[in-house]
């Protein structure tokens, strides 16, 4: 295994300006192509949605604390009683 840079030998037949434009175009490439998708598939849309509607349904709105208090009530319902 060399301890060198694998990329170093290519600076050699291709400028290093050229690599870097490259990378970038790749990485704007990918981030326009997710955003297509999103928009493409309406799956933003519907993920934004389905957050309004669960909202709306909440009787309720929990802190941090209460999640905990809440599931021990309901495993204290959840038991059968001992009389």
């Amino acid at each position: 295994m060399s301890g060198g840079n694998p990329f170093a030998e290519l600076t050699v037949s291709i400028p290093t300006g050229a690599i870097q434009f490259f990378v970038f175009l790749m990485i704007v490439l990918v981030i326009a192509g997710t955003l297509f998708d999103v928009w493409h598939k309406r799956s933003a849309q519907y993920f934004f949605e389905n957050m309004k509607k669960s909202k709306s349904r909440a009787r309720r709105k929990l802190g941090g604390g209460d999640d905990q208090h809440d599931h021990q009530e309901y495993e204290e319902l959840d038991q059968p009683s001992r009389n």
